[in-house]
């Protein structure tokens, strides 16, 4: 199922006549990284499979009622709910430890990704990081207080040269003029500029290394792209070495809720 958009009901439908312990995720773009906590957790027969988005594994939690006593897990991105915490109706969902599964596997390997930049790197991406958290902090209060779709963003990559330029490290006038822009609380900013690695959308975070990559001067400089980032920050995530990883919290849950040894 891992490669075709389903229905809410067509999942349902699966689910109803499935026999093997099955895992619902949000989106086919994240498979990877549980494909690879599949074969860690060493059972083949756990299913991972995307429901292309969190509002859908959302409905179909709400309709659980209709697969009663089948082997069934969700695991979904908290979103802007890392602000507010997850509602109670959603509560036995299994939610990431940050905004996204990419704040996850970020936290649990910035360390590694970092040793790939050098002591300037370092300072542009702490720069880049803060100009984007700062339009950020504007969009978080934006929804808390309007209850604006959270969504809205969803498109916006810094990695656009007509939103963050080549060779910037500031986001372009333009850009925050087209959102409307008005500088956010200090409380909200440094919340988030002090727990970016698991508040500020998981997706800007790997935009930011990417840019780094892109705009390396030398011809023979090696230039990383996201998934490979991302492959970095799992396979750190996942060492046995490493029991406190995000990435070991959610194959330890996994293996309780179906009894994997």
């Amino acid at each position: 199922m891992a490669n075709i958009q389903f229905t809410p009901d067509e999942i349902i439908a699966y689910l109803q006549d499935t026999s093997v312990p099955v895992v619902l995720v949000e989106g086919k773009t994240d498979v990877f990284i549980y494909r690879m906590l599949q074969e860690k957790i060493g059972n083949l027969e756990v299913d991972f499979t995307p429901c292309g988005s969190r509002s859908t594994l959302l409905k179909i939690y709400e309709r659980r009622h209709e697969f009663p006593n089948k082997k069934v897990l969700f695991i979904a991105d908290k979103d802007l709910w890392v602000f507010t915490g997850v509602p109670a109706e959603y509560q036995e969902i299994f939610f990431t430890l940050g905004y996204s599964i990419e704040n996850d596997l970020y936290h649990d390997g910035k360390e590694r990704l970092e040793e790939l930049l050098d002591q300037k790197e370092l300072k542009k991406r702490d720069k880049i990081m803060k100009s984007v958290c700062d339009w950020f902090a504007f969009e978080v209060e934006l929804w808390k207080n309007n209850n604006a779709h959270d969504n809205e963003f969803s498109t916006v990559t810094i990695l656009n040269e007509s939103i963050m330029p080549k060779g910037s490290t500031d986001l372009t006038l333009l850009f925050l003029q087209k959102r409307n822009y008005t500088k956010p609380t200090q409380t909200t900013l440094e919340d988030l500029q002090t727990n970016y690695s698991l508040k500020l959308r998981g997706k800007y975070i790997f935009q930011m290394y990417d840019k780094i990559f892109k705009e390396r001067k030398e011809k023979s400089a090696v230039r990383y792209q996201q998934k490979q980032l991302a492959d970095m920050c799992l396979r750190v995530g996942i060492a046995e070495n490493k029991a406190n990883t995000s990435m070991n919290r959610m194959m330890n849950h996994v293996k309780a809720a179906f009894q994997i040894t």
